[in-house]
């Protein structure tokens, strides 16, 4: 953070991370009630960035826990890879199914292609008996 070990102490952690107000607020709310905050959560700041939190209450004698131990991890790399390769499977899944469209496509065709040249067949049969037929009756 940039600060004296003993600048943090007793500070909230959204006095040092530029949360969403959304985020901020549902911190005071556990905190306000006695409520736990989860113990590990990924956040978005409103500049952007990526953090990995990670939070564990201290507790007093009296089994409360007025104080918390919170460690955060930029991990703004490491989401923006993961957008970037979730991208990339999408683009991948669409490449396979135009790959797949186009083998429907010309497997159909090849078959077609089969079933013609059988027509083809049958009617040069029938076009030759034909032939056979008049030449005979001349």
């Amino acid at each position: 953070m940039g600060e004296p070990v003993n600048e943090i102490i007793g500070k909230m952690c959204y006095d040092f991370f530029p949360c969403a107000r959304g985020q901020v607020e549902e911190c005071r709310d556990h905190m306000d009630c006695g409520r736990q905050l989860p113990a590990k959560s990924e956040l978005k700041t409103d500049t952007g960035r990526w953090l990995y939190v990670s939070h564990r209450p201290i507790q007093d004698e009296d089994a409360t826990s007025p104080h918390s131990v919170i460690i955060a991890t930029e991990v703004t790399d490491l989401k923006n890879a993961q957008q970037k390769l979730r991208q990339s499977e999408e683009e991948l899944k669409q490449k396979v199914q135009d790959l797949e469209k186009f083998y429907d496509m010309a497997v159909g065709r090849e078959i077609r292609m089969k079933e013609l040249k059988k027509e083809i067949n049958r009617l040069h049969s029938e076009l030759a008996r034909y032939e056979e037929y008049r030449s005979v009756k001349r």
